[in-house]
């Protein structure tokens, strides 16, 4: 793995340790009532599981599916849109699906993700992914809903 690569993955893993302690700290202020890591779902109990869940959230009212990407492409985008849509399919649509974006993102991803949120909070493009945040406005999200 060269240099490019390492820092990527270091970038990723770090992004991540920083949403699961934040997430633990909620957790621990009983702000969330529950806190899940790798959830799967399957569609039907006689087949294998078939949608993943990074993490799944309770709060006091709502239950929160959370995915993750440090790069907004149209490839992982379709990926998490599946997953959202199966997950709110098993849930009969009662659960929030959110995709979380590091804080730090370079000026080509943070153009992305303007743009893509506003496609998916314009109500004029179907997503069964609810909102995208960036980590620093996840908190106050959560706290709201």
């Amino acid at each position: 793995m060269d240099n490019e690569e390492l820092n990527k993955s270091k970038h990723g893993n770090d992004f991540k340790k920083e949403l699961l302690s934040q997430l633990v700290q909620l957790y621990k202020s009983g702000q969330l009532v529950n806190v899940q890591t790798g959830k799967k779902f399957s569609y039907d109990k006689n087949y294998s599981p078939q949608f993943l869940a990074p993490y799944l959230l309770e709060t006091k009212n709502k239950k929160v599916a959370i995915f993750t990407t440090t790069s907004i492409r149209s490839d992982r985008l379709k990926i998490t849109q599946w997953d959202s849509w199966g997950i709110k399919k098993i849930h009969d649509g009662n659960i929030i699906c959110i995709l979380v974006l590091p804080n730090d993102l370079t000026e080509k991803e943070n153009k992305n993700y303007l743009v893509e949120s506003k496609k998916i909070t314009g109500g004029k493009y179907y997503s069964a992914i609810n909102v995208i945040l960036k980590l620093r406005d996840l908190n106050n999200f959560l706290l709201n809903i």
